[in-house]
C-alpha cells in the first residue's frame, strides 16, 4: 500500500511539472508581431507572395531549411486557406489558443480594373468590375514600386493596384500581442515571461521522466531485493 500510495504521488508531480511544458513546446500556433513578415510558396522561392497582416496568427505544420511551414486563413469562403513557408525568426510561438485566429477581411473595387496572376501586374487573369468584393490576403510592393493586394475573387487568387480598391483598414486581432518584439530574422524569440528555448524544454520533460522513472523502479525493486534476501536468510 505504501510503494503504491508513492508511485501514485510521483506520477502526480511528474504530470504537473510535464504537461504545461509539453503544451508550450507543442502549440500549433505562431504569431505575426511585427510588420514586413513575408509568405513564400516553398522555402525555394526567392519572392514572396505577400506580407502577412500582423497581430494573426499561423498554424504550425513542420519545419524546413530555415523556415517553418504554415498554414493561415481558411476561415472563409473569401479567403481559402493557404500553406507556405516563413522564415524562422520572423514569427513568434505562441501557446494561446486563439477563437478565430486568421484574419477575415473582404475588400471593395472602387472602379473596373483587371486582376492580374503576378505582383508585377504583366499577366492578366480578368477584368473586373467596380463595387466588387474581394478576399484580402495581404499586400507587397512589386519592383515598380507600386503597392498592389493579394485577393481572391470567384476562386481565383491574384494581384491588384491599391488605388483599384476603395480605402479599407487592416483590424488588428482582438487578442492582444504580449510576445517579445524581434529584433532581427535571426533572432530566436520567446514569450517575455518565458526564457527557456523549445528544446530546453524537451530536455527538461526527458530528464524528469527518467529521473522518475528511476525512483519508482527503485522503490518497487530494492525493497523485493531486500525481503528476498532476508526471506533466504530466514530459510538457511
Amino acid at each position: 500500500m505504501k510503494r503504491l500510495l508513492i508511485t501514485l504521488i510521483l506520477t502526480v508531480i511528474l504530470s504537473t511539472i510535464c504537461s504545461p511544458l509539453t503544451a508550450y513546446a507543442n502549440a500549433p500556433y505562431y504569431r505575426v508581431i511585427k510588420s514586413g513578415v513575408k509568405f513564400y510558396l516553398s522555402p525555394n522561392e526567392k519572392s514572396a507572395l505577400f506580407e502577412l497582416p500582423i497581430s494573426y496568427y499561423l498554424k504550425f505544420l513542420g519545419e524546413e531549411n530555415g523556415f517553418y511551414h504554415i498554414e493561415c486563413y481558411g476561415e472563409s469562403a473569401k479567403t481559402p486557406k493557404l500553406d507556405g513557408y516563413v522564415l524562422k525568426g520572423s514569427v513568434v510561438k505562441t501557446i494561446d489558443e486563439p477563437i478565430n485566429p486568421y484574419l477575415n477581411l473582404t475588400v471593395t473595387t472602387a472602379k473596373s480594373t483587371t486582376i492580374y496572376q503576378d505582383e508585377n501586374l504583366t499577366i492578366p487573369i480578368r477584368y473586373v468590375f467596380s463595387e466588387r468584393t474581394l478576399g484580402y490576403y495581404g499586400k507587397i510592393s512589386d519592383k515598380g514600386e507600386n503597392t498592389v493586394y493579394l485577393i481572391n475573387y470567384a476562386g481565383e487568387i491574384g494581384y491588384i493596384l491599391e488605388d483599384a480598391l476603395n480605402p479599407f483598414i487592416v483590424p488588428l486581432h482582438q487578442t492582444p500581442i504580449t510576445e517579445s518584439i524581434p529584433t532581427t530574422d535571426n533572432t530566436t524569440i520567446s514569450k517575455v515571461t518565458d526564457a527557456t528555448s523549445e528544446s530546453d524544454l524537451k530536455s527538461i520533460v526527458i530528464i524528469a521522466v527518467v529521473l522518475s522513472s528511476a525512483i519508482i523502479l527503485g522503490l518497487i525493486i530494492i525493497p523485493e531485493r531486500k525481503n528476498a534476501v532476508e526471506q533466504y536468510a530466514e530459510d538457511n
